[in-house]
Parts: C-alpha cells; sequence; structure tokens
C-alpha cells in the first residue's frame, strides 16, 4: 500500500493562514516542524532537521500525533498559523509543542474527466486506480507504472502520499484528474529507491472509482 499510496498524494493548494479566527476553518491543510516541550522546558521530541519531512495536518479533521498527546488539544491552537510563523500551543501535563508552519506548493491538478455523485473527503472509503510517472536518473520521465484499484479510507494512516491524498480530496466517482506532485508532497529528500530519486517530482494519473 505504500509503494503505491506511499507513491499517491493529497490534493489541495498551498498552504496559507487562515486569518483572525479563534480556531481554524475545516479543510486547511498544513505542514508543520514541530517540538515538543517537557515542562522543565527541555525538548521530548522534534522533527526540525527530519529528512522524512514536516508533519501533515488537515484542520478540522483529527489524526493521531507521532508524540503522546490529544489532537484536539494541538489542533485547537493552530487556527490562523502562516507560513514561517512559530506559535507555542498549551497541552496536557504542563507540557507545550512549538509548532512553525512551512509554505509548500500544493500539486497541479487538471480535471480530464468530470465526475458525479458524493465528493471524496478526508475520512471517506475510496475506491481508485492510479497511474504513476517517475523521473530516471538521466532526467528522463520512466514507463507509467499502473496500479491495480485500491480501496481503503482516505487517511494520512493508511500511507497515501500527501500529494495524492489532496489530489483525490473532492473527487466525484468518475472523475479522472492528472496531478503534477512537487517532491515535497511526495517521497521528498528520501526518495523511494530504487524506484524513486531523492528529490523528485512526480506525475500521476488517478481515477476515483467509488465513495463510500
Amino acid at each position: 500500500m505504500r509503494a503505491l499510496v506511499g507513491a499517491a498524494v493529497l490534493v489541495a493548494s498551498a498552504l496559507a493562514g487562515c486569518g483572525d479566527e479563534p480556531a481554524p476553518p475545516t479543510g486547511i491543510h498544513l505542514a508543520l516542524r514541530y517540538a515538543l516541550l517537557l515542562p522543565d522546558g527541555r525538548v521530548a521530541d522534534s522533527n526540525r532537521g527530519d529528512p522524512a519531512g514536516p508533519l501533515f495536518r488537515t484542520t478540522g479533521f483529527p489524526e493521531p500525533l507521532p508524540f503522546a498527546a490529544d489532537p484536539a488539544d494541538l489542533d485547537a491552537g493552530l487556527g490562523g498559523l502562516r507560513p514561517g510563523e512559530r506559535r507555542r500551543i498549551p497541552i496536557s501535563g504542563g507540557r507545550a509543542v512549538v509548532v512553525e508552519a512551512e509554505a509548500l506548493p500544493g500539486p497541479s491538478i487538471a480535471v480530464l474527466r468530470e465526475g458525479r455523485g458524493a465528493p471524496a473527503r478526508l475520512g471517506t472509503r475510496v475506491t481508485v486506480r492510479l497511474v504513476l510517472a517517475v523521473p530516471r536518473p538521466d532526467g528522463l520521465w520512466g514507463a507509467p507504472t499502473v496500479e491495480a484499484p485500491v480501496d481503503v479510507p482516505l487517511t494520512r494512516a493508511e500511507g497515501w502520499l500527501e500529494g495524492i491524498l489532496r489530489g483525490v480530496a473532492g473527487m466525484r466517482p468518475g472523475e479522472v484528474r492528472r496531478l503534477e506532485i512537487p517532491a515535497a508532497l511526495g517521497y521528498g529528500r528520501l526518495g523511494w529507491p530504487p524506484e524513486v530519486p531523492p528529490d523528485a517530482d512526480l506525475e500521476a494519473e488517478v481515477e476515483l472509482l467509488a465513495v463510500r
């Protein structure tokens, strides 16, 4: 699943601040660098400098955290967070999380065929067919990889690449999209050796077959 939907991606625009609301609107995609602080100020966990990339979250959609904390505590403090802004958010146990939002471009989306029916949203179960193309070391594009249809929930916990996740969100059954995915929303600095080199942009064609 990781190899395919790990070779897939999420939909959205470049992340941006949400204004001055006390709580974030739903559906805003964020890429976060964080440091978890203990009551005495020591750093207990951090993803700063992690080559695996930032922590991706979508406001209004609770997802598990990589550290022991109530996701609602963190999400409640994200309202209006803008790229480059650093913020200290109190959480349970006298701890705090210092977060900084990164400005990442979203995938470029072209609708090749319109669909009908209820759109796919984070948390819904979807059936998709993917065709993925990755660059070769010589700079040319390799032969597209056609994946068999997969039927999984549209959540980060299922191993979706961020760019494909964002690209599938909002699709309707029968719709076909072409996605151009920046490396930061794909396999990032690490790549997926030997198939995907580091810092490689991706191209994908996605067909949404069903939403449940």
